[in-house]
Order: C-alpha cells, then sequence, then structure tokens
C-alpha cells in the first residue's frame, strides 16, 4: 500500500465531487426491445393456455400476458416506464410491474401483428416491436436499457492490474485511479490483481454510480460471481446445501472460490447434476432441462366424445405430448354407457397407447318385473313393471287386500256424521290400495331412478260396540298419489328404494326386489 498525501486526498475529492457530473454529461441511453426473443410459456401442459385466466379487451378479443425482463433498469426507473401500442387495432389492457421488480407484465390485444414500444420521460423511447400474439396464452420477452458511462476504478495500490467482467482493462496510475470509457449499464464483476493479491468487488454500473472504490485483499477470501442460466424459468437450482429459485431463470450467487455440485430440477423436467469451480470473478453456466414428455395416444370410435381431466378434447381419436401424472379418460357416445380410464405417465416413459375402441358397451332393453311393499307406516304390497333402454315406463298396484266395509261416517272424536256419539269397541281395521305409473330412467348402468302418479287411497275404520264398523272420516284419504324412487341392479337382480304420498297427506316408505332382464 503506498501512502496518500494531503495533496491527494484534495485532488481525489475534487474528483469525486465532478466524475457524476461528468460521466452524465458523457453517458448515453437507448432502451431495446428484443422482439426475437419473445417465446411462448406453455402454462398448462394440456392446454397450453395460461393457468390465470387472460380477460378480453374493450372490443371483446382475445389478449395475451407478455411477461417483459427489463434489464439495466432500477426498480424505479421501471415503475415509470410506459406502454405504446402503434396502430389503433391494438389495446393494452393491463400493465404492472413484476413482483421483484425488474420487469412489467402486460395484457395485450392478441393480433397477428401487434406493434408497441417502451417510453420513458427520462430515457426517452425505445424501438418498435411487430409480434405475432395468440389469444390466452402467455409470452416472456427480453428488454434493457442500453446505457454506456466511463466508469472510473480506484484503489491505493499502484500498478494493479485491473480486469472487468474478467477482460484485461490497464493499471492503477501514480494517481491511484483508471478510467475505463464506454461501460455498459448494469452489473458486472470487477477483479484487481497485485501480485499474489487480489480482490474482487461485484459492482452496479449507472449514471449517477460511476467511481468504484477497491482495495486488495488476501486471496483466500477471494469471490466470484456464480451465474446460473436456466430453461425452464422456473427450474432451481440446489447448491452448498442452499436451494435457489428465480422467476427470470436467470440465478446469481456469490460464491467463494472453490468446486461445487450442483443439482438443477423443475417439475415436468428430468434433474441434471454437474460440477463448477469458482476461480474468476464471474463463472456462468447455461442449463436446458430435458422434459418429462411422454407422446400419448389414444384411439377411439369416431362418434365418441373425448374428455381428458374433464376438459373436452373433441370426437374421435388423439394424439398429443402430456408431461408425467395421473390422467382420466372418459369417452362417451349416444346409445352406449360411458367408459372411463384412468392412466399413469411415468417419468421413464416415452410413449403410451390406449386402446378405448372396444371398451363402449352399448345400452341395453329391459324389462322389469318387481314385487314391492309398503314397510312404513303401515303394510301393503303389490307389483311393478316396467320397460326401459335409456327412458322408460313402469306401472305399479299395491295394496293391503282388506275387505273390510264401514256402514257410517263417525270422527276421531267420537261423534257420529248423522248425529249421536260412537262406542269404540278397541277393533281396528285398515284399507290401502294405490295404482300408479310414470318414467323409468338410465343414469347409469345399475341405477334406474323413477318418478310417477296415479290414485291413492287410505282408510281407517273402528268397530262400535255393537260390531259394527265406521268410517273415521278425518283419518281417512284419496286422491292423487305421487311417488320417486332408485332402483339397482345387480346383474339380472333389482331392488328398489322409494317413497309415496297420497293426497299428500299420508306418505309411505316403499322397498322392492325382482328381476330386470
Amino acid at each position: 500500500m503506498t501512502t496518500i498525501s494531503h495533496k491527494w486526498l484534495c485532488i481525489l475529492a475534487l474528483f469525486f465531487v465532478s466524475l457524476p457530473i461528468y460521466a452524465q454529461s458523457s453517458a448515453s441511453s437507448t432502451l431495446v426491445l428484443d422482439g426475437t426473443s419473445l417465446t411462448h410459456i406453455n402454462a398448462d401442459a394440456v392446454t397450453g393456455l395460461a393457468l390465470d385466466p387472460i380477460s378480453m379487451d374493450r372490443s371483446r378479443r382475445a389478449c395475451a400476458r407478455v411477461k417483459i425482463h427489463i434489464s439495466r433498469l432500477t426498480p424505479q426507473e421501471v415503475s415509470e416506464l410506459e406502454v405504446r401500442t402503434i396502430g389503433g387495432n391494438v389495446l393494452v389492457m393491463k400493465h404492472e410491474v413484476a413482483y421483484e421488480g425488474n420487469g412489467i407484465i402486460i395484457e395485450i390485444t392478441a393480433q397477428k401483428s401487434t406493434r408497441f414500444y417502451l417510453h420513458h420521460d427520462r430515457l426517452g423511447d425505445s424501438n418498435s416491436v411487430d409480434l405475432s400474439l395468440e389469444g390466452n396464452k402467455e409470452y416472456r420477452m427480453e428488454a434493457w436499457n442500453e446505457l454506456t458511462v466511463p466508469v472510473t476504478i480506484v484503489c491505493m495500490t499502484q500498478g494493479a492490474e485491473v480486469f472487468l467482467d474478467d477482460v484485461y482493462q490497464g493499471v492503477i496510475g501514480h494517481d491511484h485511479m483508471l478510467t475505463l470509457q464506454g461501460v455498459s449499464g448494469g452489473e458486472h464483476d470487477l477483479r484487481l490483481v497485485h501480485g499474489t493479491e487480489e480482490a474482487y468487488k461485484h459492482i452496479s454500473v449507472s449514471a449517477d454510480i460511476v467511481s468504484f472504490n477497491i482495495e486488495l485483499k488476501n486471496s483466500d477470501l477471494l469471490y466470484g460471481n456464480l451465474v446460473f442460466k436456466l430453461v425452464p424459468f422456473e427450474a432451481s437450482v440446489e447448491i452448498d446445501g442452499e436451494t435457489l429459485t428465480s422467476e427470470d431463470g436467470v440465478i446469481n450467487r456469490r460464491t467463494r472460490f472453490g468446486t461445487y455440485d450442483y443439482r438443477v430440477f423443475s417439475k415436468g423436467y428430468h434433474d441434471k447434476t454437474g460440477t463448477v469451480t469458482v476461480d474468476t470473478t464471474s463463472v456462468s453456466r447455461h442449463i436446458v432441462l430435458d422434459r418429462m414428455i411422454a407422446g400419448l395416444s389414444i384411439n377411439a370410435p369416431d362418434e365418441a366424445k373425448m374428455w381428458i381431466n374433464g376438459k373436452l378434447k373433441g370426437n374421435g381419436s388423439l394424439t398429443e405430448e402430456v408431461s408425467p401424472g395421473s390422467y382420466e379418460i372418459k369417452i362417451k357416445q349416444s346409445g352406449y354407457y360411458p367408459y372411463i380410464k384412468n392412466i399413469t405417465i411415468t417419468p421413464e416413459m416415452t410413449e403410451l397407447t390406449v386402446d378405448m375402441t372396444e371398451s363402449l358397451v352399448p345400452y341395453e332393453n329391459h324389462f322389469l318385473a318387481m314385487a314391492s311393499a309398503s314397510v312404513y307406516p303401515s303394510l301393503s304390497y303389490g307389483a311393478m313393471l316396467g320397460y326401459v333402454k335409456t327412458v322408460g315406463g313402469y306401472v305399479k298396484y299395491r295394496s293391503n287386500f282388506d275387505s273390510t266395509k264401514g256402514l257410517y261416517d263417525a270422527t276421531s272424536d267420537l261423534n257420529i256424521a248423522s248425529g249421536g256419539y260412537f262406542w269404540p269397541s278397541g277393533a281396528k281395521a285398515e284399507s290401502i290400495m294405490t295404482v300408479s305409473g310414470g318414467m323409468l330412467l338410465r343414469a347409469a348402468k345399475s341405477l334406474y331412478p323413477y318418478f310417477g302418479a296415479g290414485y291413492g287411497a287410505r282408510k281407517i275404520m273402528w268397530q262400535d260396540a255393537g260390531g259394527k264398523w265406521a268410517n273415521i272420516t278425518d283419518y281417512t284419504y284419496a286422491g292423487i298419489s305421487a311417488e320417486a324412487g332408485l332402483i339397482f341392479k345387480f346383474g339380472p337382480v333389482a331392488l328398489s328404494a322409494g317413497v309415496s304420498t297420497t293426497a299428500f297427506k299420508y306418505t309411505a316408505a316403499e322397498v322392492g326386489i325382482g328381476v330386470m332382464l
């Protein structure tokens, strides 16, 4: 280390005051939009559409989402950017700064010719780009600020060699500084070497920050900037016991000199492992993961509709690329039972063919004959006959076959309708009869709901002390009968459960057993 005199301290103080003014006057800045970097983000492995819904523009046209990563701008400068369109057929419906402040996210009318540019009040306008966008899809692209400024490196060690991004720039002079012309704005790696000593510094250059002071230190404490550039952008890196992620596919890690094992991984992609040695101020690795993709071919009848995981895919056979995972395939054709098949695509698979051409079973004609009974609150029984393919019908008769007849009418409060008082003996009788018909449907291969209506009657009779029977009118109902229930088919055996009502005053629970052939 050399000793700085009072004279040099005054000169350096004056230099640091005037340097930003000189740098700003010598700086040049241009906003650049790289249209060639436009990349479609395959957000959904099956449909390729964006996972988050994208709204339409005011003319009800589909929009696309474009995520623009912007380098060499501060978050404040990014927030001051405007997106301006060229031509009246394109509208920007959404404009927001990305979560980390390193870019913007826009939703813009999706046209084959979508033209726009960036504007900043201080930095001016970028070049315009002409993009071909598809509705409801997401894209990424790159932009940056082409800023160049003179940068001054200050060091107390005269004769130290200066490297910027590992490119030799010169040596520190007797004035303890070296000025580098035309340095681009943004992140850089600065390294100084003098004999066996080295020093490293990661610097950020802008129009306001153009000078950097650096001191040499022992080489055992050297660090380098380790950069991973990843595809897909959402991939993660596991290194030195730490897991690193990034939204734009670029991971920067200040790393002590040495050799490290790393693993790059992402859902739906094969892992990649490797070893990297950090022995310079900047080490970069560009890693592209291989997608876990299998070719899925499904053979189905031409008239059959197909769904995959609940999404309608169209009619007939299908071939597409899918990621590993579980899938539910459903096909349905008029006059046939629906058919569902579950499959699993493993990471080791390269292709899978599923043949469903013989899987559909046609609906059958079924005849129903069933013994039916009301089990609550009173017992009655009868028969149910029906026919069904997809829609059919049935008729049913049920009674307790009680033949008791009342000779006069009375009420439950023991008053005779024609006058007088009723003396009951304690004996009671009940007469139940229902005749009905309705629709019998096929909801599934073994499930048949039915519902119908008809006529029903329920009479309650009490015996008096003289042995004569009286109709108890307030316990007697007659009129419309309605019913509904389900029939379950197990091979040729049919079981039923349902409920019925007479005049909407008397409700009974019903069961049945029979055959359906």
